[in-house]
């Protein structure tokens, strides 16, 4: 459930604007690091309620946030693999990766836990030319279950 950020500024879910900046200003003042010296416990938490304010307040992240929790910072990534994975047979690797050096893989796939992950690995040979050029290739996807499936990638020019 993604209501980490609702419980820490006392909030539910379905709370107005208005209600989250009430409740950010209140728990600001009682946690600021001004008012509490020393105590780091108390920072924490005004550090957490500082987060939670920021992305509840805004309205494309609390929308992120409420739909894939603590991995809301992937929304866009989660959503076009969802898309491409859902509504296509159909991908391109280079789109789906793109923008993804720096981040950790588990965390971008694993947005929904009670959804079984299946590993799949093949090799796909390329010739020289599909290299410099770019290709298509259709790969069949089987595994431990009985059905397969073929899906068509597309593989951007220079790849490795």
């Amino acid at each position: 459930m993604n209501d980490e950020y609702y419980k820490v500024l006392g909030l539910s879910k379905n709370a107005s604007d208005k209600e989250i900046k009430i409740a950010f200003r209140k728990l600001a003042r009682k946690y600021h690091p001004d008012v509490n010296q020393n105590d780091h416990e108390l920072k924490n938490k005004f550090l957490k309620v500082n987060e939670a304010y920021e992305v509840l307040s805004d309205k494309k992240s609390r929308r992120d946030y409420d739909e894939f929790g603590e991995k809301w910072k992937h929304a866009e990534q989660l959503r076009s693999m969802r898309t491409g994975f859902n509504n296509s047979n159909s991908f391109d690797m280079h789109d789906l990766f793109s923008g993804m050096r720096n981040q950790n893989i588990n965390d971008i796939f694993s947005f929904n836990s009670n959804r079984q992950i299946h590993k799949h690995k093949c090799d796909v040979f390329l010739t020289i030319e599909e290299i410099y050029t770019g290709t298509k290739k259709m790969l069949n996807l089987s595994g431990a279950t009985k059905n397969s499936k073929n899906i068509e990638v597309n593989i951007p020019k220079g790849v490795r």
